[in-house]
């Protein structure tokens, strides 16, 4: 979406006939074409046809809750996964991971607001009609260009470039969710590899590289464009475990969405879920639900350092 969760729009995959979403290269904000995904790393990318990812959109939201399975948790406290982990991937209380890949919208950006209201705006000038904050929160999750299409909206993709303009002059007020910043700061002293892994296209991403240093400087990024199938499918995180040199066990993957969950799951990556974030909790099984930025530190082992 406008800047893919500027509500996560982007973690749903287009179907196999939708125009893909895409990455900047280090320093550059810019996607370049990627590369052959050595074998191994590969076998999980192409495990599945592109269908198998394409998700249905049927939009659906719901608070995030106290706690999983029920349980209140304090403020700050780290709620261990819950009890029904996919298959081969189980509950793991601590990781010693060299790198740490996040997704962007709803993960480390606030950019709920900035998305919902650039969508109303460009609604409002189609339609004539108001649509309320809570509805369009719905699509939450999915693609700019699969929401656009979904409100059955005449040329949308020549209506999402309007979007993505109309969002970028919205995005004055968007920030990093609290704690954000000081948990990269100290994750780099800490000398942990970074990285974004998104759902954004190739513009998307470059603009916020552009607004946050934090971002350009961290060591890959991956954006749809870099790959055949966009999350859910583990493509993309593959890929970045591949530019890093690294196997999916020396990883973590922080995202807010089912559908980075779904990436991490076919990766073979930890999955931590910013609970901060999170809009949706239905089907989330997560290895580590993190109430707070600084529960990551615990988490990599990293509290005692």
């Amino acid at each position: 979406m406008p800047t893919g969760q500027s509500v996560t729009w982007r973690d749903v995959p287009a179907t196999s006939d939708s125009s893909a979403d895409s990455s900047a290269t280090h320093g550059s904000a810019e996607c370049t074409p990627a590369p052959a995904v050595p074998t191994g790393l590969a076998d999980r990318a192409v495990s599945l046809a592109p269908n198998d990812w394409a998700v249905p959109l049927s939009p659906t939201a719901s608070a995030v809750p106290p706690a999983p399975n029920g349980s209140t948790g304090s403020p700050g406290s780290i709620v261990p996964a819950i009890s029904s982990v996919s298959p081969g991937s189980p509950s793991r209380r601590a990781t010693a991971a060299q790198a740490v890949l996040f997704d962007i919208d709803g993960t480390l950006l606030n950019s709920e607001k900035t998305a919902i209201q650039s969508l109303q705006r460009l609604l409002r000038e189609e339609t004539g009609q108001e649509y309320p904050h809570d509805q369009l929160l719905a699509y939450f999750g999915h693609t700019s260009l699969d929401t656009l299409r979904a409100l059955q909206l005449p040329s949308p993709e020549k209506l999402v470039v309007r979007w993505e303009a109309y969002y970028r002059q919205a995005a004055s007020s968007m920030q990093f969710f609290p704690g954000i910043a000081p948990l990269l700061v100290e994750l780099r002293r800490r000398r942990l590899r970074l990285g974004v892994v998104t759902s954004k296209n190739r513009a998307e991403l470059a603009f916020d590289l552009e607004r946050f240093p934090e971002l350009a400087a961290m060591d890959v990024h991956i954006c749809s464009e870099d790959v055949a199938r966009p999350k859910p499918a583990p493509d993309a995180l593959v890929l970045a475990l591949h530019r890093l040199a690294i196997s999916p066990a020396a990883a973590i993957y922080v995202g807010d969405t089912f559908f980075d969950q779904q990436a991490a799951r076919a990766a073979g990556v930890p999955f931590a879920l910013a609970g901060w974030g999170a809009r949706q909790t239905r089907d989330l099984n997560p290895d580590f639900w993190l109430r707070q930025p600084a529960d990551l530190l615990q988490v990599l082992r990293l509290n005692q350092a």
